[in-house]
């Protein structure tokens, strides 16, 4: 007996899509594996100036000041986030994702640039500031 067409067909068509699950986890697999890493080195590098911010803002604050200026520079950053994040991508809707991510780096580098001369040009105003603070306090201890 003759085996039917339409089996064969099947068992083609099993066999091909299990190729294709195993090839689609194969090469899955270390790209799930490469965008996971990605994401976690985003937040790192975004993470990573955190310290000198905070710093800068210490400096810059006096202790009254401190809570609401960051405060203000917490609702700050979210709201240029969420419209950054908009205009990204609207932008890479008409034109493309290489173009928006060069742009990115871009706008951070220049983050950069900026806080790497307000490190070293802030020292002499945080000094100037804290020695103010301190003027002040003697002032009002007299009063």
């Amino acid at each position: 007996m003759k085996p039917d067409r339409s089996e064969s067909s099947a068992g083609t068509v099993v066999v091909a899509l299990v190729v294709t699950a195993v090839a689609v986890a194969a090469l899955g697999t270390p790209m799930l594996l490469l965008v996971a890493a990605g994401y976690v080195g985003v937040y790192l590098a975004l993470g990573a100036p955190e310290p000198l911010l905070d710093t800068l803002t210490h400096r810059a604050a006096t202790a009254r000041e401190r809570a609401t200026v960051m405060s203000v520079q917490s609702l700050g950053l979210r709201i240029c986030g969420s419209a950054g994040a908009l205009a990204a991508g609207m932008l890479a809707a008409n034109t493309s994702a290489a173009y928006v991510w060069a742009l990115v780096v871009a706008v951070l580098a220049v983050g950069a640039l900026v806080a790497a001369g307000l490190s070293s040009g802030d020292r002499a105003a945080g000094e100037a500031s804290a020695t103010t603070e301190a003027h002040h306090g003697l002032v009002l201890e007299h009063v």
